[in-house]
């Protein structure tokens, strides 16, 4: 279980295959048995988050992808009937 693009296995998370319970009872498992593991872990998994989880590193991700789409100025085509969708919806609704 858990995300390895946000967390790092040993580090800041313990990370197992998600096929069935073993991998989540051997995790829990160790960090009951060794503090040490357990108190790197939750300094870890906290600093990481409070560096890389918050709403002002989230929004910098977000304008760095609107940045490189802006920068590729990539256009998709799309018929006017479809881009008056949404319009005609709230139209017909309010």
């Amino acid at each position: 279980g858990g995300i390895p693009e946000l967390f790092e296995h040993n580090h800041s998370a313990l990370l197992y295959p998600n096929q069935g319970m073993a991998g989540l009872l051997n995790a829990i498992q160790l960090v009951m048995q060794d503090a040490d593991l357990r108190e790197k872990l939750a300094e870890n998994a906290y600093l990481h988050a409070s560096q890389n989880l918050t709403t002002t590193a989230s929004v910098k991700a977000i304008e760095a992808i609107y940045e490189t789409e802006l920068e590729n100025k990539t256009v998709v085509p799309m018929p006017m009937a479809q881009c008056m969708k949404p319009i005609s919806r709230w139209l017909s609704i309010n």
